[in-house]
C-alpha cells in the first residue's frame, strides 16, 4: 500500500470511485504535472510578478481527446509596460521544463491571479518556496512541507539532496557555478525558508561565493565520512516520467 494523493470513496457494491486530489496535480499526455513546479518557473522571469497554473478546455496541446491543456494566468511587474509575447514565455519555459509542462496558453490579468486550489489555507509563501515545497514533499515522500521544515530530519540525505539540486537548477534557471554555494547553503540553513532564499538569492546572482574547497561547519552531515558529489550533474529525469 502506498498514498497516491486521490481522493475516493467505496461504494456499497465494493466499487471504489475516485473524486479528486489532495493537491492539485494535473495528468497531461501521460505524465504527473505539479502547476506549482510550473508557477515557480514562469515567476522566475523578470518581467512576471504573480502565476497560477491550471487545466483549461480539452484535447489541445497534444493532449488527446478529452484530456487537458495547461493555461498559465499572470500578472506583469510593471504593468506600465508592455509585457513579453506568449512565444516568448514559452520559449522561455521550454528552456527550463520539459516541452509536456509548457502551458498552452497564457493570459496576462490585470490583478493577480486566483489559485487555482483554495482547499486548505497555508501559510503565504514565494513562488520558489512554493515551488520547493512541492519538490521536497516528492523527494522525501511527504504530505506536505512546512517552511521551518528541516531537510535532513525529514529523511534527506546525501542522494537526495544532490538530485533536489539538480531538479532547483533546472526549475529556476540556476547556473551550475552556483550548485557549491547552494549546497553550503542547505548545509547552514536546511529548512524550507533558508533553503528558497538562497535559491533566490543565486537567481538573482547574489548568493555569496567562497573559494576554496568546502571546510567543516558542518558540511558532512549530507553522509558519513563523506561529501556532497561535485561532478556529473545531468538534467533530472522529469517526476511521472
Amino acid at each position: 500500500m502506498y498514498r497516491t494523493g486521490d481522493i475516493g470513496r467505496w461504494r456499497p457494491d465494493g466499487e471504489l470511485v475516485l473524486s479528486g486530489r489532495i493537491d492539485r496535480q494535473l495528468t497531461v499526455r501521460g505524465f504527473r504535472v505539479e502547476p506549482a513546479e510550473i508557477e515557480s518557473a514562469l515567476a522566475s522571469h523578470p518581467d512576471i510578478a504573480q502565476v497560477t497554473v491550471a487545466a483549461s478546455g480539452s484535447g489541445a496541446d497534444g493532449a488527446g481527446p478529452g484530456g487537458p491543456r495547461l493555461a498559465a494566468k499572470y500578472t506583469l511587474r510593471h504593468p506600465d509596460q508592455p509585457g513579453p509575447p506568449a512565444d516568448s514565455l514559452r520559449r522561455f519555459l521550454q528552456e527550463r521544463l520539459p516541452r509536456y509542462m509548457v502551458p498552452a496558453e497564457f493570459v496576462a490579468l490585470d490583478q493577480p491571479p486566483v489559485p487555482a486550489s483554495r482547499a486548505a489555507p497555508e501559510e503565504s509563501r514565494t513562488p520558489v518556496q512554493a515551488g520547493l515545497s512541492h519538490l521536497w514533499s516528492r523527494l522525501l515522500r511527504r504530505d506536505r512541507v512546512g517552511l521551518d521544515d528541516d531537510f535532513f530530519a525529514l529523511g534527506g540525505n546525501s542522494l537526495l539532496a544532490a538530485e533536489m539540486l539538480a531538479h532547483v537548477r533546472f526549475m529556476f534557471g540556476i547556473g551550475a557555478d552556483c550548485v557549491r554555494p547552494l549546497t553550503r547553503g542547505l548545509l547552514r540553513d536546511p529548512t524550507l525558508r533558508g533553503f528558497a532564499r538562497a535559491a533566490e538569492q543565486a537567481r538573482a546572482g547574489r548568493l555569496p561565493r567562497e573559494d576554496g574547497e568546502d571546510g567543516g561547519n558542518g558540511r558532512d552531515r549530507l553522509r558519513p565520512g563523506g561529501r556532497v558529489r561535485r561532478s556529473g550533474w545531468r538534467e533530472p529525469t522529469p517526476f511521472g516520467a
